[in-house]
């Protein structure tokens, strides 16, 4: 009896957040690729998957952010073929999510975006979800850029003050957890502008044209060559004679 090429079964795994998909034949893997099997979300943006195939089966594992209970579409083309040239007998499109138990969500009251801090800061929330659902805890993330693709921080939220970064704009975001697969949505980010007061300041050059890492710069120095045996440098701002205590300045020149 003549079997058609079809899928068989869609598996979501929430706990590896994989989606598997089998067929009746085995799969030719050189028309399996991202544009004969995707997953886009709800508005139709394509979700960046990595794909696996093993015989009979294939496997798509999110390598974007996945927001829980949210719908997902998988899309598999007739250009799909099995091992034998047959393509595909119809083309599937699939709707499914990624189910937690975690439904709460939570926003950042403080810090407020933009605002200027020192050192260390607390982080208050509030949930805003309208059952007010319960959760274990909470994770905060902290990262130098608003994608949250290149991470400072992950880690549960505690009453001990957040510090020890470098100086510049963090952006940060929490959400409620039960466990490390069963999460809710992150909340919006909140951007801060910090100051590590700790951090020494450097100064160096080849040429001597020095410039202080946190915008102080030299307006006047010696000429290049033998350097007298005293000389004047003059910057762009008052000086705090006190720091020049706190802080090595390192010129070098070229003999």
């Amino acid at each position: 009896m003549y079997q058609k090429f079809t899928a068989t079964e869609i598996n979501i795994d929430n706990a590896s957040k994989k989606v598997i998909v089998g067929f009746t034949f085995d799969l030719d893997e050189e028309s399996i690729n991202n544009k004969t099997v995707y997953i886009t979300d709800d508005h139709g943006d394509v979700i960046n998957t990595q794909i696996e195939v093993s015989d009979a089966f294939l496997s798509l594992s999110f390598t974007d952010e996945i927001i829980p209970n949210k719908p997902y579409f998988l899309v598999v083309t007739k250009e799909v073929r099995s091992l034998l040239g047959a393509s595909i007998y119809h083309a599937i499109k699939h709707e499914f999510s990624f189910e937690t138990t975690c439904r709460a969500k939570l926003r950042i009251v403080t810090p407020t975006n933009f605002e200027e801090i020192k050192d260390s800061f607390s982080i208050k929330w509030e949930q805003i979800d309208e059952k007010r659902d319960a959760f274990a805890y909470i994770r905060k993330e902290v990262s130098f850029d608003h994608l949250f693709e290149n991470i400072l921080d992950s880690s549960q939220l505690n009453d001990a003050p957040i510090s020890g970064y470098e100086t510049g704009k963090l952006y940060i975001r929490i959400r409620a957890e039960n466990s490390e697969s069963d999460y809710g949505e992150w909340s919006d980010p909140v951007t801060i502008n910090y100051e590590n007061t700790s951090q020494k300041t450097s100064v160096f050059d080849d040429d001597l044209s020095a410039i202080f890492q946190r915008g102080l710069q030299v307006l006047t120095q010696p000429d290049q060559g033998e350097t007298p045996i005293s000389f004047l440098f003059e910057f762009d701002s008052e000086i705090d004679p006190k720091s020049i205590e706190d802080n090595i300045i390192i010129l070098q020149r070229k003999i």
